[in-house]
């Protein structure tokens, strides 16, 4: 009889044991980076990363500026290693250049990451001054110094607009706040987020992290990619993808633990909007998501985060849940952008 009772209790025991093994397993599991990243880094990565430290460092040791991390632009997946062919996504970098204006304007020192050839910060002031004086006959040119003189004549209100895109500019330049890196494919935009968030780490809850880019939600591993250009002449090109890997977990967990993160959820379907972006928040643990649907979104915004207060809208269906809706202003020259910022930096100041 002892006996079995001791069997039983080692018995007990044992599954006790193997319970802990599966729970460290599977939480080791999910802190693990996937193996994407056991590739080494793009040459372009690690500078990006040296240069963050640097505007990092400069920053909270002479004037201790809040910081953000604006990504922007759509990302490639190239088809070849020796890339000819590459599938893309519809997006400009607008609303992330955008932002980017609008955070420099209210204090922060800004790093853009932007997809090569996408919008920039101040593309509407080059915009609004390069649209009149290229068709005005107003051009002198300098061919000694090759110096060219132009002159804009713009509208009341483009006039206002220009001015002060270009006193922000000014600022930006004389103060050092605004750093861009560029990146094309979704290989080299997940590696540079990675070195450029950890590089972010010393800035603490000071830093913002703001991924308005449109990430490719699918990719091709180099083993199963095609060396040189895939040559025509078939009449079926069938193309295996994988699941690009999602890395907002690690982000918030270990690239930059400390930072405030907003992610973006682009939706055709409304009915389905807030279930993905409280979806977004308890599975990847972001501080908040801006919610937008694609034909409304240069008008609409929704920014869906965790109820801290009893004033706030909570998100109907989704207990523990508010939603602050953000509007264009009537204003038609002025973006969407700015009261979406406006809102975000009072949220940052409060939760750092």
């Amino acid at each position: 009889s002892s006996g079995r009772q001791g069997k039983q209790r080692l018995n007990v025991q044992m599954r006790r044991w193997s319970t802990a093994l599966v729970v460290l397993w599977c939480m080791s599991a999910m802190a693990s980076e996937p193996d994407f990243f056991s590739r080494p880094a793009p040459s372009s990565c690690l500078s990006a990363c040296e240069a963050t430290r640097s505007f990092v460092d400069k920053h909270l040791r002479s004037e201790r500026r809040n910081l953000v991390l604006i990504t922007s632009g759509g990302t490639t997946v190239p088809l070849e290693k020796n890339t000819v062919r590459f599938l893309d996504n519809f997006s400009t970098g607008s609303r992330g250049s955008i932002s980017a204006e609008y955070f420099l304007e209210q204090g922060y020192a800004v790093v853009f990451m932007h997809r090569e050839g996408s919008h920039m910060p101040f593309k509407r002031l080059k915009d609004l001054l390069f649209a009149d004086a290229l068709s005005s006959r107003q051009v002198e040119v300098d061919e000694e110094h090759q110096v060219w003189g132009m002159k804009a004549k713009l509208s009341g209100s483009d006039h206002s607009v220009a001015k002060r895109l270009f006193n922000l500019y000014r600022k930006a330049d004389e103060e050092g706040t605004l750093l861009q890196l560029g990146f094309t494919s979704v290989h080299e935009y997940l590696f540079m987020l990675k070195h450029v968030c950890q590089a972010l780490q010393p800035a603490g809850e000071r830093a913002m992290i703001y991924l308005a880019a449109a990430v490719s939600d699918y990719f091709i591993p180099d083993h199963l990619m095609e060396e040189h250009k895939i040559q025509s002449g078939s009449d079926n090109l069938n193309i295996c993808l994988t699941p690009t890997p999602k890395c907002l977990s690690l982000l918030k967990k270990t690239w930059c633990p400390r930072a405030v993160v907003v992610s973006f959820k682009l939706e055709t379907d409304e009915s389905i909007l807030m279930k993905k972006a409280t979806g977004a928040i308890e599975k990847y643990k972001v501080d908040c998501v801006v919610a937008n649907i694609l034909k409304k979104r240069f008008d609409e915004v929704h920014v869906v985060s965790r109820t801290q207060s009893v004033s706030e809208t909570s998100v109907e269906g989704y207990q523990g849940f508010s939603r602050t809706t953000i509007l264009r202003p009537e204003d038609s020259a002025t973006p969407v952008e700015m009261p979406l910022i406006e809102h975000l930096t009072r949220l940052h100041s409060v939760r750092s």
